[in-house]
């Protein structure tokens, strides 16, 4: 799946709980997993866009060389 141009999944633990995985560009650095505590494909979906939006706004307000 896609948001904002970055590619990202998610995928069930086996505790019954989801978890979003997403895959920068490989300049961007290792994929990045979060936590498996979401009930449902949904919820992790959701957390993951949220994830991914929390990202750019971090890059935005960094520093600059």
């Amino acid at each position: 799946m896609k948001h904002r141009e970055v590619e990202y999944g998610v995928e069930d633990d086996v505790r019954g709980k989801w978890r979003w995985i997403i895959y920068p560009k490989i300049e961007a650095g290792p994929k990045v997993i979060g936590e498996a505590k979401y009930l449902s494909r949904e919820d992790a979906v959701d957390g993951a866009i949220e994830e991914i939006n929390n990202g750019f706004e971090r890059t935005k307000r960094a520093p600059r060389p």
